[in-house]
């Protein structure tokens, strides 16, 4: 009787878990830049941008420690992002607009560019109707660049190369595959797996005491 009562009992704990996992996801960032298109500099010159993940920029050395503090916070939680993304785009914020992804834009050492820059990255989902930002890390906060959508590319101009992070509206986010939460469908069918797994344990306990009785 108390194994049953114990099974019973982890079987309300994974209900309570799988709620609270569904229910306060931290932004998922994925790999939805794929590449840069095309750069100019300030001449209408040709730049060489080169574009890494956060991983591939940590793993070089390319982010200072101040970056790297600021590139972790933005992908903490779901909650932190939004803080940010509504004190950096002002009015320009729309709720459900989601992070999407992060990368770091480099010029190869001693190559001499002329800000600002001029850049077209591809951005798989993304549409000429897609609302879009792309913010980027500079003296000591994140600040909105101006940003348009194309399709299948999102262009904006800088005046100096950094972590970039960018964000879409809500429809756009489904398009490119990347959320901050699993879709509806699944965390709905996660918690039915665990509320049968209770119901279960309990049929196990009422039959165990019908068979005493």
């Amino acid at each position: 009787m108390k194994k049953l009562v114990a099974v019973l009992c982890a079987a309300v704990m994974t209900v309570g878990m799988a709620v609270n996992v569904f229910a306060a996801p931290s932004p998922s960032v994925s790999g939805v830049v794929t590449a840069v298109e095309s750069a100019k500099d300030a001449d209408g010159n040709a730049v060489d941008i080169k574009i890494e993940t956060v991983s591939e920029a940590e793993a070089e050395q390319h982010f200072t420690e101040e970056e790297k503090a600021a590139v972790a916070e933005i992908k903490e939680s779901k909650e932190k992002f939004k803080a940010i993304a509504k004190e950096a785009l002002g009015d320009k914020f729309e709720e459900g607009m989601e992070l999407v992804d992060i990368r770091n834009l480099y010029v190869p050492e001693g190559a001499n560019v002329t800000f600002p820059l001029t850049i077209t990255v591809k951005v798989t989902g993304v549409t000429e109707a897609s609302k879009v930002a792309v913010l980027y890390y500079t003296n000591g906060k994140w600040e909105d660049v101006n940003a348009v959508a194309g399709n299948g590319t999102i262009t904006f101009t800088v005046n100096s190369l950094s972590p970039f992070a960018f964000i879409v509206d809500a429809n756009t986010a489904k398009n490119v595959g990347s959320t901050t939460s699993p879709a509806t469908g699944e965390a709905n069918t996660m918690v039915w797996v665990a509320i049968v797994a209770v119901a279960a344990a309990a049929g196990m306990v009422v039959t165990y005491r019908k068979k005493r009785a």
